[in-house]
């Protein structure tokens, strides 16, 4: 008989934060490195990046990964539920080293990967959807959330609850 376990669900926090992360990635338009790596075994990274033999450019910026993971270890980052793996992706922008970092409470294979653009599977995989997101900023909005799915509306606006609240009032 066998066994197979699906991963568990993630918080709607981590869910959120882990697609606004990926929406900003996507505007990544250069080679990046990409690493996932276990939480508690940045120290094995670390000796990986060293040990790896890349261009100038590449070893410029698995120098600052590095020095990131150092900095995790003192101050971890932490999304949703105890963090599993780190996941760590940095490029050149204008000349500058660019870093970002997500944790997730997912645990994720041990991946390094230099590509064209970050490496982002994994994310898709425990958010088990692919679907095509697009984050519109609406200036006119105080604040809240309002999402469609298809031809549904879920309008969770400050002014939406403001009005079911005059409602609720008018009710009384």
């Amino acid at each position: 008989m066998t066994s197979h376990t699906e991963p568990s669900e993630i918080s709607s926090s981590e869910w959120l934060s882990l697609n606004q992360f990926l929406q900003e990635l996507k505007e990544i338009n250069t080679q990046c490195i990409s690493v996932y790596y276990p939480y508690g075994k940045g120290q094995n990274t670390i000796q990986l990046l060293q040990e790896t033999s890349r261009s100038e450019l590449l070893k410029k910026i698995e120098i600052k990964i590095g020095k990131k993971i150092l900095e995790l270890k003192k101050n971890p980052v932490s999304v949703g539920n105890f963090t599993k793996t780190l996941c760590i992706f940095g490029w050149i922008k204008n000349g500058k080293i660019e870093i970002k970092v997500i944790g997730t409470s997912q645990k994720l294979p041990f991946i390094y990967m230099v590509n064209k653009k970050p490496y982002v599977k994994p994310f898709s995989d425990i958010l088990k959807t692919n679907p095509k997101i697009n984050l519109i900023t609406e200036p006119t909005m105080i604040g809240g959330v309002k999402l469609r799915i298809g031809n549904r509306i879920f309008d969770n606006s400050v002014s939406y609850q403001i009005n079911q609240l005059k409602k609720s009032l008018r009710n009384m």
